[in-house]
């Protein structure tokens, strides 16, 4: 926040409590209508967005460890999930293809 820095706290708590009080007093004005099916979507959204984000996140990670280790992804997985035949058969694929 551009506040000096003694006041950040201060400044921060009366902003908490400005965006609290707001329903409270829209409140007391008129009765705010609300649709349920319009929440539900809201949060429908909200739980798409998070997943995407995790999905980034993780592929952001292997990407990084892809290029911190220089290890070869598709041959670990594949050597996991078929023994250590499949892992040969990938290397020299590899060294064929130039991968």
């Amino acid at each position: 926040m551009f506040v000096p820095e003694q006041w950040t706290v201060m400044v921060f708590l009366v902003l908490i409590f400005g965006e609290i009080s707001v329903p409270a007093i829209a409140e007391t004005v008129r009765e705010t209508p609300w649709h349920r099916h319009h929440i539900i979507e809201r949060y429908g959204l909200l739980t798409i967005i998070v997943l995407g984000e995790l999905i980034l996140s993780a592929a952001n990670s292997i990407a990084a460890l892809y290029g911190h280790f220089g290890v070869n992804l598709y041959a670990n997985v594949c050597a996991h999930r078929c023994g250590t035949f499949c892992n040969h058969v990938v290397g020299h694929i590899a060294e064929s293809d130039g991968c």
